[in-house]
């Protein structure tokens, strides 16, 4: 930052308040700087109002997650500061003005922030963008490290691989050169491969948490590299003598499981949700012992989940022959799923591990089984075009699994001899699932 000028270049300057944010507890307790560009102005209206979002130009979350799944050799690593990276344009450092002063006995100056400010709606899309801007202008010289930097990136977050030694540490080599062009450093990495970070600065063997600021979670999902699996940190959210609706909705909506690897647990956490709406009770209001006691049952199995570990690596999916998709949707009057496993045969051995799977809560309004059974299809169908985006399909395909025969057969006929229900969910399956068995 620098002391703010007396005349602003670009008009009215708007000051931002900030505030100290302890995160973390003990020895690796970190303070942050929150701007708040929420906070309404002397006009009403506040900064980010006045800011145009931008759109999601990376890749989600879970693409990147399955595609991370699928190589034998794997590093993560995250930029050092990524925002303070980036250098705002002249005409723009006005309205991010703070006031500012060493100690309470000094006199308060007013300085005005340079870089893309952490906390405005439009900081996460300008980061991204720079540095998708940045790959592309250095695709020709840098092909591997500029594929890597758009497609495997989440936010400053970077997930990735290949299925070779010489490979991964070419990965690594290029997207640390381009990176290098744009003034980004990449700090914080871990690998399952311990070879590939001999010659790394900040090297670490601890857990890393994948998807973004893990202190806003309940229950989050963790990389091991020593022993190359995910496994899930809970944190006990409100106590168990206070639970209300509010609470309840305010946990489910703290569960990050992006790749549905506890979908029989969170499913049946919405289901209790689902059950406090119909009994009308207030936000702040005590619930009913029955749905008391359930949710004490869904906490307790949260609490174990410490214990769990999910491994990482599923098969090499591209370019492997004894590789298959099983995809597998089912029903209830409650709530339907799907869910894709890999299939891998080497050496007269089979494997089959879980991918990725979805699930939904059936509507409160009565639905026929059968057309939950179809819902269920086309959630699986979706679920298979998301696969192929992210890692691409085996020369030995795809089998897609319903034990609904009347289903099965909606699915093998012709799609406009149906109800507008049936005819629009038959039709998109059968484009999305071309092809599959």
């Amino acid at each position: 930052m620098r002391v703010a000028p007396a005349r602003s270049i670009g008009g009215k300057p708007v000051y931002l308040p900030h505030h100290g944010v302890i995160k973390g507890t003990g020895p690796c307790a970190k303070l942050r700087v929150v701007f708040d560009a929420s906070c309404k102005t002397s006009t009403g209206v506040s900064l980010n109002e006045a800011l145009r979002i931008g759109p999601v130009i990376q890749q989600e979350l879970i693409t990147i997650l399955m595609r991370f799944r699928t190589f034998v050799y794997v590093f993560v690593a995250d930029i050092i500061k990524m925002y303070r990276q980036i250098l705002l344009h002249e005409s723009q450092t006005h309205l991010h003005r703070i006031v500012w002063r060493e100690d309470s006995g000094a006199p308060i100056g007013e300085y005005e922030l340079l870089t893309v400010t952490y906390g405005t709606s439009s900081a996460s899309f300008l980061a991204t963008r720079c540095l998708q801007h940045l790959a592309q202008k250095h695709a020709d010289e840098f092909a591997i490290g500029s594929g890597c930097v758009l497609r495997d990136f989440y936010v400053d977050d970077l997930l990735t691989g290949a299925n070779t030694l010489s490979e991964v540490r070419r990965v690594r080599e290029e997207t640390v050169a381009l990176l290098k062009r744009g003034k980004f450093e990449l700090g914080r990495w871990a690998s399952n491969c311990r070879e590939l970070l001999k010659d790394v600065e900040g090297a670490t063997d601890a857990s890393v948490s994948l998807g973004g600021d893990s202190s806003s979670k309940i229950l989050g999902i963790a990389w091991d590299p020593v022993i190359d699996s995910f496994k899930f940190d809970y944190e006990s959210g409100s106590p168990a003598n206070c639970i209300t609706k509010r609470t309840i909705l305010s946990e489910i909506a703290s569960l990050f499981d992006p790749l549905g690897l506890l979908g029989p647990l969170t499913v049946v956490a919405k289901l209790i949700l689902q059950d406090t709406w119909q009994t009308q009770v207030g936000w702040d209001e005590s619930l009913p012992q029955d749905i008391h006691t359930r949710w004490l049952g869904v906490k307790q199995q949260l609490t174990n989940l410490g214990e769990l570990r999910v491994p990482r690596f599923v098969g090499r999916v591209i370019d492997a022959g004894g590789v298959q998709l099983h995809g597998f949707c089912d029903a209830s009057e409650r709530a339907y799923g799907a869910c894709v496993y890999v299939r891998a045969y080497n050496s007269g051995e089979c494997r089959v591990r879980l991918l990725v799977s979805k699930s939904r809560v059936a509507p409160m309004r009565a639905i026929s089984l059968p057309r939950l059974e179809l819902s269920a299809a086309l959630l699986l169908a979706k679920l298979i075009e998301k696969v192929r985006e992210s890692v691409g399909l085996p020369a030995a395909g795809v089998v897609l699994w319903s034990d609904s025969t009347i289903t099965l057969q909606w699915i093998q006929s012709l799609s406009r001899k149906w109800s507008a229900f049936v005819a629009n969910r038959v039709g998109e399956i059968q484009r999305l699932t071309e092809g599959a068995d």
